[in-house]
């Protein structure tokens, strides 16, 4: 196993990250639901909050170009990891026996596990964050519930390059290896579902589950007002140049897009339908992309991220109006 390997080099000679690292740069984040960083951390042990509800990890090391982290626990110890590690160069980041609620997952590039209350998990991604900055992201923890004192729409991030590398955020969605797992059954394990298949995995064949596929390689790019590239996406941005890339026309405008396809009733969605919220004078005020098991991928608002969020969530269930397959 390629992680084994690292990990034990590391071990032989153990190599404390440097104390000094620049302000953000460091390799864990909290970025709360404004975008701002609001904790970096570039030495170990570290907690968050004082208890480690939030995020624990026992050890830092930096060993011939590998950012490695030890002994991990986050989102009240639900998910732990022996170890991440993320080559400064740019390689792959990688997770050493990842377990949610005590069950193994297998992680690969962008291994979604989906948690409880619309929050979620990814795993070795290669992921842009709020500041355009583009790196291996060992475990990035998305709180959506409110759980343990932090803002929903708050982001973990652990195993980040150190420093971050910069490039651009085209270029970095063009290189992001896709999903191909949409359209297919969830299986359940107690508090979560995890999304991983083993490679390789089909291509969908479905427009709407490539669409849902192609919307999943956005996770993390931040929200822009008037945005419609990977660059930065608002809502109806993201959905036109989601469709775009299939050969579907549609305005840049919610309300617009309420009447471009055919509508779907409430039983009926399926991955890459357009689901609506907040009906207004002009039409619905937001858009997503349905991704199945009652969740979508949008880009909410300024501060945030494109993100997954439910249909069951409350804010979300009480601003619904409908669906429309383009």
């Amino acid at each position: 196993m390629r992680l084994a390997v690292v990990v034990a080099a590391c071990v032989a000679v153990a190599c404390t990250l440097p104390a000094g690292a620049p302000a953000g740069g460091g390799w864990a984040q909290l970025v709360g639901p404004d975008g701002r960083v609001a904790r970096s951390a570039d030495r170990a042990p570290f907690d968050y909050p004082g208890d480690g509800s939030v995020a624990h990890v026992g050890a830092a090391e930096l060993r011939r170009g590998i950012v490695v982290l030890r002994d991990i626990s986050v989102y009240g110890g639900a998910v732990t990891a022996d170890a991440v590690a993320v080559p400064l160069s740019g390689g792959e980041p990688q997770v050493a026996a990842l377990e949610v609620d005590g069950h193994p997952v297998a992680a690969r590039p962008n291994t979604i596990v989906v948690l409880g209350g619309g929050s979620y998990l990814v795993a070795e991604q290669t992921a842009v964050d709020t500041a355009g900055e583009v790196g291996g992201v060992g475990l990035r923890l998305v709180l959506n519930d409110g759980q343990h004192g932090v803002a929903p729409g708050s982001q973990l991030l652990l195993g980040l390059p150190f420093p971050p590398r910069a490039r651009p955020a085209t270029a970095a969605a063009a290189a992001a290896p896709g999903l191909g797992v949409l359209g297919l059954p969830l299986a359940p394990s107690e508090r979560w579902q995890s999304l991983t298949l083993p490679a390789p995995v089909s291509l969908p064949s479905s427009r709407g589950e490539r669409a849902a596929r192609i919307a999943l390689q956005f996770l993390g790019i931040p929200y822009v007002w008037a945005g419609a590239t990977p660059a930065g996406f608002d809502c109806s941005g993201l959905t036109m140049y989601v469709y775009a890339r299939l050969g579907v026309s549609l305005l840049h405008f919610s309300g617009a897009q309420w009447s471009q396809g055919t509508r779907v009733p409430a039983g009926g969605l399926q991955p890459g339908d357009l689901v609506f919220f907040d009906m207004g004078a002009l039409g619905p005020g937001h858009v997503g992309i349905y991704i199945g098991n009652g969740r979508f991928v949008h880009a909410p608002h300024t501060g945030d991220v494109v993100k997954i969020s439910s249909l069951s969530d409350a804010g979300y269930a009480m601003r619904y109006v409908g669906a429309v397959r383009p």
